[in-house]
């Protein structure tokens, strides 16, 4: 079985980061993460990093959590009604 990380579970982001994310599904031994846009968005705009460096985070080969989805649709799903 494997298993994944939703960032959508802390829904606003607060006091974490998508890298510091990454790493703490790695060393708690999640498989996948599906990765919240509104947390990317706002980091990288902030300039926190880039794609750049999230890219170069999944390529190396000593990392084996894998990103699942980009979950961009958080208001599709009506849960505002």
């Amino acid at each position: 079985m494997k298993i994944g990380f939703n960032e959508g579970c802390n829904r606003f982001c607060e006091n974490h980061s998508v890298l510091e994310d990454l790493d703490l599904c790695e060393k708690y031994g999640f498989d996948y993460i599906d990765i919240q846009s509104e947390c990317l968005d706002r980091e990288i705009a902030a300039g926190k990093y880039t794609i750049d460096d999230l890219a170069a985070w999944f390529a190396d080969p000593s990392h084996k959590l894998r990103m699942l989805s980009y979950n961009a649709l958080i208001f599709f799903n009506m849960k505002q009604t």
